[in-house]
């Protein structure tokens, strides 16, 4: 009987080592890896700042220097000004939570099945076990303190991003074989400004929603409208779903004033999703983002699926830079036909209904696709 020997290298093997250990290093150290994402978002996002800072005769050490100082000032700001009335209105919404659930119920006590699953929730901070688990500090302090510590650190992260971005770049580009940094150089500016016009765009549409929803709600004496506007603003930063969301709340607020005002602001709030969907954040973006409705849930389910809220939102920029990464490396893989196909698709979304039908049926009948003026 023939017996076979199978030799392996130790070079193989120190190999195989080294990936199940970065593999490990990787899951373990997830947590600090989304810190640094979402630091490189907001480092792409205030990046446009400090380069007008130079343009104007500032180091860029003194630019990152005075966004510090301004972003330290806005801080106090909100720690003086805006902090204390949101207190008060958590503290206000918290003790009057059974008068607006009594208030809310005769709002709703004809809607049946609306009612069977709004008034529950608004049962639960009051219920016995939510009582409990605030009365034990150990059990929900660490996360607070872990959320405060990691949004620190993403400040800090951030500015030194934007100091040292180059030098880091640079750094992990030598870990590329020569011959191949050329494509990586090409790629990696595109990939950035991809990036960086998703998290500009993001942060003023966050802003203005949140001006928004805080003009509409004080306008119709709604309770809690600093409260509701500024987790409208986060809210927006969560695609598709994040408007259902602050919709949710602030309509059910509103009961508490009248069901007519709980129906005008949702109305109010539909028209200005619409009016940014399709009106401001088009201008924003650009043509950078070139995504499909379809494409956005399916990017934002996976990454909520893989990651929470964070994982959701962390997805879509992921996924809108990909096309820079298909024309720099795929090309030589995928068939030219795919590449133009593709092209054409993400072009066709930024134009007409009738343009992006045509795009489709060009590619489902194997046609070449209308070259664009």
């Amino acid at each position: 009987m023939a017996v076979t020997e199978v030799r392996v290298a130790w070079a193989t093997l120190l190999k195989i080592l080294a990936a199940i250990l970065a593999a490990w290093a990787l899951v373990h150290l997830w947590a600090g890896i989304e810190v640094l994402l979402i630091a490189a978002l907001f480092a792409m996002a205030l990046s446009p700042s400090v380069d007008w800072m130079e343009g104007h005769g500032f180091g860029r050490g003194w630019a990152v220097a005075t966004l510090a100082v301004l972003g330290v000032a806005a801080l106090g700001a909100f720690v003086s000004l805006v902090l204390p009335p949101l207190s008060d209105e958590m503290s206000g919404l918290w003790k009057s939570l059974p008068h607006l659930r009594q208030n809310i119920s005769h709002e709703m006590e004809r809607s049946g099945l609306a009612s069977r699953v709004v008034l529950p929730l608004l049962d639960l901070p009051r219920s016995a076990e939510f009582d409990a688990w605030l009365s034990r500090p150990m059990g929900w302090g660490p996360t607070a303190v872990e959320a405060v510590a990691a949004s620190f650190l993403v400040a800090v992260l951030s500015l030194y991003l934007i100091l040292d971005g180059r030098t880091v770049v640079a750094w992990l580009l030598a870990y590329v074989p020569r011959q191949h940094r050329g494509k990586m150089s090409s790629m990696i500016p595109e990939v950035f400004g991809v990036v960086k016009a998703y998290a500009i765009g993001q942060l003023i549409t966050s802003a203005l929603f949140t001006v928004f929803c805080f003009a509409v709600l004080t306008a119709f004496h709604v309770p809690a409208a600093l409260s509701l506007a500024l987790f409208a603003g986060v809210c927006d930063a969560v695609p598709v779903a994040g408007i259902f969301i602050a919709m949710a709340a602030a309509a059910l607020i509103s009961l508490t004033v009248s069901s007519g005002t709980a129906l005008i602001v949702l109305g109010l709030y539909v028209a200005y999703h619409l009016f940014e969907t399709y009106v401001l954040v088009p201008r924003l973006y650009g043509n950078r983002l070139r995504l499909s409705t379809l494409t956005v849930l399916i990017a934002i389910v996976a990454g909520g699926m893989l990651d929470g809220v964070i994982g959701a939102m962390l997805a879509l920029p992921l996924v809108a830079a990909y096309p820079v990464v298909e024309k720099h490396w795929l090309d030589d893989y995928l068939h030219p036909d795919a590449v133009e196909d593709h092209a054409s698709l993400r072009a066709a979304t930024e134009g007409t209904a009738e343009g992006q039908e045509a795009a489709v049926d060009a590619v489902m009948k194997g046609e070449k696709p209308a070259r664009s003026a």
